[in-house]
């Protein structure tokens, strides 16, 4: 099982080196001895809790608590635990407001530093477990709408500072509501459920995002893809829906159920767009795909993202 992983926030060395012997056996360490150290790791790892020191050289760990809590997207969510020689309520209170988890006293009680640390982690697993099921759809599995429009942002911005395309398609189930007429809604249900599965067997990188878009319609986020890959994998996706065989016998495309997809591929770092432009410039495409018979990927290509072909 994969440890937790603790951030050290602390500068006395005999300090340091009796939160290591406590804490090594139960989690992974990461060390810092000044805030813009602190500040850097964060950045650049996902760290579970933090143990923060009050007093350092280059700051003070109400700096770091207020510069942490006030930007979520660039240095996360980590349950932050106070660690102060101060007796002071004050001290104690100004933690808490700034969004301190906990706080504790030097010299520290390792039994107490562990029942505390043990805490943090149950809350931390119990509301990842929360944000997850809020982000399910649950007929599918997969993501849900809300899920789908953080990441589409998220992923927007990620992509912009590391100069790397971004790619959307939009999916719809051709002619879902003749199905849905003729064999009944279970049978709706579960040609949707297969339809999800079928995106996220092709659809599998770690960055890659399948979503529930609503109705019949699903999403696919594809960070750093570029045009001729994203139309490859949907046609992958597209003959292995084929291959399932779902009788469709209204179907005017296929005696199969087949879906249509729109796809834009951009560079966020060359065009200025907002989520909802991307997602109209995809279905559009998809709203083409329709127009030419269906069951295809219609790709579009912006200006700045011809280089990504």
């Amino acid at each position: 099982m994969t440890k937790h992983l603790i951030l050290i926030v602390e500068d006395d060395p005999i300090n340091i080196n009796a939160l290591v012997a406590v804490l090594r056996d139960e989690y992974t360490l990461l060390i810092a001895k000044t805030q813009a150290k602190a500040l850097e790791i964060l950045s650049t790892n996902t760290v579970d809790v933090m143990l923060l020191d009050l007093n350092l050289p280059d700051g003070s760990g109400f700096d770091i608590c207020k510069v942490v809590r006030g930007d979520r997207e660039q240095y996360g969510s980590p349950a932050i635990i106070m660690m102060t020689g101060s007796h002071s309520a004050d001290d104690e209170l100004t933690s808490l407001e700034l969004g301190a988890s906990d706080f504790v006293t030097k010299p520290l009680n390792n039994q107490i530093l562990k029942a505390r640390m043990n805490i943090q982690i149950e809350l931390l697993r119990k509301t990842r477990l929360l944000n997850k099921l809020a982000r399910i759809d649950g007929l599918t599995e997969v993501a849900n709408r809300r899920s789908f429009d953080e990441t589409l942002v998220r992923e927007w911005h990620r992509c912009k500072r590391a100069g790397q395309p971004l790619s959307l398609l939009l999916v719809d189930v051709d002619e879902f509501k003749k199905f849905n007429d003729l064999y009944g809604h279970a049978m709706g249900d579960r040609c949707l459920r297969s339809v999800a599965k079928v995106l996220v067997d092709v659809f599998k990188r770690a960055s890659d995002l399948v979503a529930r878009f609503g109705g019949e319609e699903f999403a696919v986020i594809m960070p750093n893809t570029t045009q001729r890959d994203a139309v490859a994998l949907g046609n992958v996706a597209l003959q292995k829906m084929v291959e399932q065989g779902i009788v469709h016998e209204q179907s005017s495309v296929h005696n199969v159920v087949t879906f249509s997809g729109g796809l834009i591929t951009t560079f966020p770092v060359d065009v200025d767009l907002t989520a909802e432009e991307i997602i109209q410039q995809a279905d559009r495409q998809l709203y083409a795909a329709k127009h030419e018979g269906r069951a295809r990927i219609m790709p579009a290509l912006t200006q700045a993202a011809a280089l990504a072909v």
